[in-house]
């Protein structure tokens, strides 16, 4: 009998034992032989205690079925070989065993399992399989020596794999640092446990992303992130990642504030640390978008916030509606805009008097409504004046924030 849930799919495990010869049962009988637990226990657990029922774990059951399963490739012995070389409590030995299968999938599982000891890492680094190598390369448990070994493979993939590994040594990654292949150095230019001089050597690669991945390390100093500011023509991806670095000084936050690009500028007017009077400058930007930033900045002051409350377009307003530290005269005037979005975000807002909400419970429009009457401030009088009115119970998922991950495709984004 099977108790409960396993770390391999339970059709696979009946098929399988069935194929042996076994019967799985629903419960506890008079014949049964086994009892497999999984995480839970039950009354059939004290049932089985009781009758002599030999209780199996998930661990037993796996190496008595991997004697028989290791010659067999069928869909049902194959999934749970997986199953089995994937789980970081598998025995080491059945690991060992599990890394001669076959299989390239089950050689993978092993390959990733932080379990898997280091002689069979090295063995699995030598294997015929690009792609097992290439996992062998990112297991947290792989050496110094094994790390350096695949670093010299020919196939980029696991080169790569080494290359954003945490354990990879200096040396390896500084041979990395200079790779044939952009995406390898790219990932020596992430890897947060790269030393800093390799990191003012990646600055000046001439892959534009491998310099954006140098700026976005949060280990890059100032003076580097100074240098990769410096061409406003030609790294543009590297100025956006220090526009949004919250280490970036006041003076480059300057000079992108005043820059020609405005998804540069967008990103500053987003950086919590961007200073009020560069705040106040970006509010007053002719793209729409730098200033929508400002309004959803929480650090923009009531008075920056009330002057974009009347800005002419309505994403701008709306972030301003759904700001928390919007003042709540500013609140009161955006309750009337025409924009329903904007009156629904007002609705939302904690920081919306108990008067606006009384208005914005009888609103022409449901979602505004139920927007007031999921408000937590919001009193039991309000909740039912908008009931009264109508509410939604499915109200549409506000998905505002998902178009703002991608502000920096500002090239490809028609929005404006």
């Amino acid at each position: 009998m099977l108790l409960d849930t396993f770390s391999f799919a339970r059709e696979d495990l009946e098929v399988v034992i069935s194929s042996l010869g076994g019967l799985v049962t629903a419960d506890v009988k008079r014949h049964t032989d086994v009892l497999v637990v999984g995480d839970k226990t039950d009354t059939e657990f004290a049932s089985a205690e009781s009758v002599g029922v030999q209780i199996w774990n998930e661990q037993r059951l796996a190496i008595t079925l991997l004697k028989e399963l290791v010659p067999r490739s069928d869909d049902g012995a194959l999934r749970i070989k997986r199953s089995i070389a994937q789980n970081s409590s598998t025995p080491s030995d059945l690991l060992e065993q599990l890394a001669s299968d076959e299989d390239e999938d089950v050689r993978r599982g092993v390959a990733a399992n932080v379990s898997t000891p280091v002689g069979t890492l090295e063995q699995l680094a030598t294997d015929r399989k690009i792609f097992v190598r290439a996992v062998v390369a990112g297991n947290v448990n792989a050496t110094g020596g094994v790390l350096e070994q695949l670093a010299t493979d020919w196939y980029w993939s696991v080169r790569q794999g080494v290359a954003q590994n945490a354990n990879a040594p200096t040396a390896v990654l500084a041979r990395l640092a200079t790779d044939e292949d952009d995406r390898v150095r790219l990932r020596v230019a992430e890897n947060l446990n790269t030393p800093v001089r390799l990191l003012e050597e990646l600055a000046t690669d001439e892959d534009e992303y491998v310099r954006r991945s140098v700026a976005d390390n949060k280990h890059t100093p100032v003076g580097v992130l100074e240098q990769l500011a410096t061409n406003e023509d030609e790294d543009i991806e590297a100025r956006l990642s220090v526009a949004v670095k919250l280490n970036t000084p006041v003076r480059l936050l300057e000079e992108f504030a005043t820059g020609k690009n405005a998804a540069v500028r967008l990103w500053v007017a987003d950086n919590v640390n961007t200073p009020i009077r560069l705040l106040e400058q970006l509010a007053a930007d002719h793209e729409g978008r730098v200033r929508r930033n400002v309004a959803r900045n929480l650090n923009t002051p009531g008075e920056v916030l009330e002057q974009l409350a009347a800005d002419e377009n309505e994403f701008v307003r709306r972030r301003v509606a759904r700001n928390t530290n919007t003042p709540s005269k500013v609140l009161e005037k955006l309750a009337t805009d025409l924009d329903e979005e904007v009156r629904r975000r007002v609705a939302g807002n904690v920081n919306t008097p108990s008067g606006v909400l009384e208005e914005l419970a009888i609103d022409e429009d449901q979602q505004v409504r139920t927007a007031t009457s999921t408000n937590k401030n919001a009193s039991d009088e309000i909740r039912a004046l908008a009931g009264l009115f109508g509410v939604s119970t499915n109200s549409d998922p506000d998905d505002e924030d998902d178009y703002y991950k991608n502000d920096y495709d500002y090239e490809y984004d028609n929005e404006w």
